[in-house]
């Protein structure tokens, strides 16, 4: 027989924006300054010619790609064109929940933001930012879908 306790912190509670944009034209500013704000930030390309900038890097985005950002870290979208642009956008506290967010922690500012995930992976990706973006307000869903993916961003 095997045994085990475990204790659980648990995850602390958290303010979450789920934004989904599409951008066309007017909309679409091709110069942009950087900004900072206290959230974490998580951008997912969906279609558009552009590139991110963070801290002092450049990053060329392409479909699937994730931006991710830490509190205080410079960053902005960069317009080649004005092709539509649609992405995904997260901003979140991290609260007490640093120690599960090491991707955004734990590293230089301006380094490793970009994310490229496979195939498989974007699908999911995806079905993750609809589903938070469909379930409701503070549901145990929306928390679920979330961690998760946060965990398919650690792969």
């Amino acid at each position: 027989m095997i045994n085990r306790n475990l204790d659980f912190d648990g995850f602390a509670p958290f303010r979450m924006t789920v934004r989904y944009l599409d951008m066309t034209g007017e909309d679409i500013v091709t110069t942009d300054e950087s900004h900072v704000h206290s959230e974490c930030e998580i951008y997912i390309n969906v279609s558009g010619d552009v590139s991110f900038m963070v801290e002092h890097s450049i990053y060329p985005i392409y479909s699937g790609d994730v931006i991710i950002t830490r509190p205080f870290e410079y960053h902005h979208c960069i317009y080649h064109s004005k092709e539509e642009h649609k992405h995904f956008w997260i901003l979140f506290q991290p609260g007490g929940n640093r120690r599960y967010l090491d991707l955004f922690f734990n590293r230089p500012a301006g380094v490793d933001n970009r994310l490229c995930l496979s195939p498989e992976d974007q699908k999911e990706l995806f079905l993750l930012c609809n589903r938070i973006l469909e379930q409701a307000e503070n549901s145990l869903e929306c928390q679920i879908s979330f961690w998760k993916l946060i965990a398919l961003l650690n792969k």
